[in-house]
């Protein structure tokens, strides 16, 4: 079965794309850049940490109702949304 030439080029954008994802969101070219995108990765790793941290102590104490509770979930959707605004090119969002 032959592709025409218009599918063709949709599976070569989408094949591009997925090897692109791996790649590092910034390419730092001055030291506050690299920095800047340092410090993006502690907080990134921070938040993780507190999310998987909280979920394994809220299975031994409970918290309750708690402001805890909260900022885990609102770190966990931070992270999740951080990925998708990630893939995306930059100066395009979606509202």
């Amino acid at each position: 079965m032959e592709l025409g030439a218009r599918a063709r080029r949709r599976l070569t954008q989408r094949a591009s794309a997925a090897g692109t994802r791996d790649r590092p969101p910034m390419n730092p070219r001055t030291p506050e850049d690299r920095h800047a995108l340092d410090e993006l990765r502690t907080f990134r790793k921070d938040c993780g940490s507190y999310v998987r941290l909280y979920d394994y102590m809220s299975q031994v104490v409970y918290y309750g109702t708690s402001n805890l509770e909260k900022l885990a979930e609102f770190l966990r959707q931070l992270t999740r949304a951080e990925h998708v605004a990630r893939d995306r090119p930059p100066g395009r969002f979606r509202c």
